[in-house]
């Protein structure tokens, strides 16, 4: 037991400061010694095992207290205020002042020393400006700029050049900083204002008095000392190319513009004349005046080739002048970009004109001319070929792929087809309004057969009846422009198809601001609109079918060309002016007949003389209506639309007398006569085959009240009870023999012979 009872002794001393991490380590290893040491020295005896156990117990709490004087020495280590830590401290904050320093030091060093380039790169560009040394100045300048750039990213780092006032004024700059800078703005604006003037005079377009001839002057140097290259690096230098680049293509502009006109084909270019100091292009006209082609006269397709082939030849003559002068072909820093932004800006001019003035020109009036537009498109393609794969044009490709479309010209000739229609939709809306705004009152009788077998009904039947000649005019229009999309691409006719709506769109437009205007001169005029929609709207209805399945269109397949819509809004049109004019002519009639003031008081004179004023007024009044309407609208609507109007007089006549009480023997005389006033207006019906009740439903009704006013009372009660007066109730006859007849028993006898139902 003596061994166990030195275990004590095993661990390791602890004295001195002690690493953490190297104690634990030794005192594990001890342990491992101790444990050891206990299982050899242990026997059987139980008392020695007991001793060894106390022991064991021992060097535990020894144990425990040794780790709790190394968990308190551990954060006394890391405590940052005593021991270790705080000499931990106090060495990284000497570390960073020291680095701090270093790096204050450092950049006042870089920055004088770049302040110090500033200025002597400013004071070298004063030197050479004044040497009229203006590449040297430039570079000069550029390199002032480039050392104030540094002095900025050392103060507050890389930053977006935008916002460099709001960075000056949330950072402290050295006062020398601002000075230098304001030297350089200067400078700068000076240098500008001096490039500026030397890039206004590098080209001049002069026209001579009678305008026969254009000149563009280009310079090859500015006053003999800074040639075009040398021009351009100064303007890179300073950041002014795309102003210099603007300036020149808008010189060059009014050359092109002239040689790309509207008389382009009796132009031609005369060979470049070239001195020391300048180059010169002429643009002259071939032929004299007289012998100028009108560009509204119509020429055929081999002249048309031989006037595009003319202009192209001018193009790439004038492009080939401007690339060989303006084209960088050494490494000039700054103006790599040049030539490119002048040539696009300027070419992007010449396409519009090409377009405008020879391209659109020359696309065909009529589809049989198509197919030679194609030699116009192939010469197309081949003036863009020259011009870019010579790289007399460079390709669009990066910031400036979406400045124009470098293969517009032959973009735009390929789709002559959608030209082609777009040009001949104007013509033909153009012929349609024109025919819409003529003469409104010419007419023509119109009638369509029917198509279906037998005598029955159709309903492909157009009724015989008059219809405005700009009716019958625009559905040959759209007729024939139907026929001629036979013959173009599937584009082609689907613009065609569109193109027929919006003829029939034209005539809802223009027509009911005509009626407004011209209702007064046309009386007729709106039943005339009325026959016009119906009629459109009948042709309307077969018109799609017509042509459906033979037009080249991706419609015809599913269905989708169709008129049924149009149909629709023109029958909706033509009830809405019937209705007008209808609800017109009963207002007129209802005033003339309230004008009468009612059957009332006859046996006087002057009142039968007014009752019989208006109905003679009435009478007239239908009759002109019948006279103007009969042969303009179908039988059957005349009859229907003239019925209701005599209907108003009819109805008024049976009500007036069937409101009066007392009727004396006289004034039933004077109201038999009046009631037989209307009767020639039955031989104005022109359907022999329909009675007149048909069309007139109270007609029948005031033939036989003015029969009654004659008839005796027995008469009467007998007829009715015949059923002959089917059109009264037992009322109404009961208060006629009441108003005609005095009171007395042998009335009353025949007022309950009345049959009631």
């Amino acid at each position: 037991m003596a061994e166990v009872a030195n275990l004590g002794a095993l661990l390791p001393p602890l004295t001195g400061p002690v690493d953490p991490a190297s104690y634990k380590k030794s005192l594990e290893s001890s342990l491992q010694e101790a444990k050891l040491e206990l299982q050899k020295n242990v026997d059987g005896n139980v008392a020695n095992i007991v001793e060894g156990l106390r022991l064991a117990s021992s060097f535990h709490g020894e144990v425990n207290a040794i780790r709790g004087e190394l968990s308190q020495l551990q954060k006394t280590t890391h405590d940052p205020n005593v021991g270790l830590g705080a000499l931990c401290k106090a060495h990284d904050e000497t570390k960073q002042n020291l680095t701090h320093e270093i790096r204050r030091k450092t950049l006042a060093g870089d920055m004088g020393r770049h302040l110090v380039t500033a200025k002597d790169k400013m004071k070298l560009y004063d030197d050479k400006i004044a040497a009229l040394n203006w590449t040297a100045a430039s570079e000069a300048l550029h390199a002032a700029s480039t050392a104030l750039h540094a002095v900025r990213v050392l103060i507050v780092g890389a930053v977006d050049p935008h916002q460099s006032h709001e960075i000056h004024q949330n950072h402290r700059f050295p006062k020398v900083y601002h000075i230098l800078r304001e030297q350089w703005r200067s400078r700068v604006e000076s240098m500008r204002v001096t490039i500026a003037a030397a890039v206004d005079k590098i080209v001049e377009v002069s026209e001579d008095i009678g305008g026969a001839s254009t000149s563009i002057i280009v310079r090859k140097s500015t006053d003999g000392r800074l040639s075009i290259f040398e021009l351009f690096r100064c303007v890179g230098m300073c950041n002014l190319l795309d102003t210099a680049c603007n300036t020149i293509s808008a010189a060059i502009e009014p050359f092109l513009l002239r040689l790309t006109a509207e008389d382009f084909a009796v132009l031609q270019i005369e060979p470049e004349q070239e001195t020391a100091s300048l180059s010169t292009l002429k643009i002259s006209t071939a032929i004299s005046p007289k012998q100028k082609h009108d560009p509204a006269k119509k020429i055929d397709a081999a002249t048309q080739l031989q006037h595009t082939r003319r202009l192209f030849k001018n193009t790439v003559a004038a492009f080939t002048f401007l690339w060989k002068h303006f084209a960088v072909t050494e490494a000039v820093p700054g103006a790599e970009d040049a030539w490119r932004r002048i040539a696009h800006t300027c070419f992007a001019a010449a396409q519009k004109q090409i377009i405008k003035n020879c391209l659109a020109v020359f696309v065909p009036d009529h589809s049989s001319d198509l197919v030679a537009y194609q030699d116009i498109v192939k010469e197309t393609d081949i003036f863009e070929t020259q011009l870019f794969d010579a790289k007399i044009l460079p390709s669009a490709t990066g910031q400036h792929q979406t400045r124009f479309d470098t293969r517009g010209l032959s973009a735009f000739a390929r789709q002559v087809d959608v030209h082609f229609a777009q040009k001949s939709r104007k013509q033909i809306i153009d012929a349609a309004r024109e025919v819409l705004l003529r003469d409104n009152a010419l007419t023509e009788s119109v009638h369509i057969e029917e198509l279906s077998r037998g005598s029955e009904s159709s309903l492909f039947e157009f009724p015989s009846c008059k219809v405005r000649k700009v009716a019958i005019e625009l559905v040959q229009i759209a007729d024939k422009t139907l026929k001629d999309a036979l013959h173009q691409t599937a584009l082609g006719s689907e613009s065609m198809y569109q193109c027929v709506r919006a003829i029939f769109d034209l005539y809802r437009a223009i027509v009911p601001v005509q009626i407004r205007s011209k209702e007064d001169e046309v009386p007729m005029l709106a039943l005339l609109v009325h026959n016009d929609c119906m009629y459109l709207s009948h042709q309307l209805l077969t018109l799609a079918q017509r042509y459906k399945y033979a037009l080249p269109s991706s419609r015809k397949q599913s269905g989708d060309m169709t008129f049924l819509d149009l149909i629709v809004e023109y029958r909706k049109m033509a009830e809405k002016y019937f209705f007008q004019y209808m609800q017109a002519k009963k207002r007129d009639i209802q005033h003339i007949l309230a004008s009468a003031g009612g059957l009332a008081d006859t046996g006087d004179e002057a009142r039968y003389s007014a009752v019989q004023s208006a109905l003679r007024q009435t009478q007239h009044e239908l009759s002109r209506i019948a006279k103007l309407s009969q042969d303009v609208l179908p039988m059957i609507v005349f009859n229907q639309s003239f019925g209701a109007l005599v209907d108003v007089a009819t109805t008024w006549m049976v009500e007036r007398l069937q409101e009066l009480w007392d009727v004396s023997e006289e004034e039933t005389h004077r109201l038999f006569v009046l009631f037989s006033s209307l009767d020639k207006l039955e031989d104005v019906f022109t359907d022999p085959t329909t009675p007149i009740t048909e069309y007139v439903p109270t007609w029948s009704k005031m033939k036989k009240l003015g029969l009654m006013l004659e008839m005796k009372m027995v008469q009467i009660v007998e007829q009715f009870n015949a059923g002959e007066f089917y059109e009264f109730t037992a009322d109404e006859i009961a208060s006629l023999i009441r108003a005609l007849f005095s009171d007395s028993d042998f009335r009353k006898t025949q007022l309950k012979l009345l049959k009631r139902k």
